[in-house]
């Protein structure tokens, strides 16, 4: 089985096609032939880490070592 916090809905599916095409390189021997990726996981990090930047600017964003809140509501856990 597959935790619902490793894969959503649509990473799910393509996680099955590379899963599928990794498996067929198996059995010829071969080595897997994935496509480039439009968007590399440098450039996720750094517009993640711009959405954060914005979001802990905010007045009202309490941030607490690993822990953001908005007016003493809590937005997100960061486990570290």
């Amino acid at each position: 089985t597959l935790h619902h916090h490793a894969a959503d809905g649509m990473s799910t599916n393509v996680f099955i096609r590379d899963l599928g095409t990794a498996y067929e390189a198996f059995h010829q021997k071969t080595t897997p032939q994935w496509p480039l990726l439009k968007v590399q996981y440098a450039d996720w990090a750094a517009w993640q880490s711009n959405q954060l930047s914005e979001l802990t600017s905010r007045p009202e964003v309490e941030v607490d070592d690993h822990f953001f809140s908005i007016g003493g509501h809590p937005l997100m856990a960061i486990e570290l």
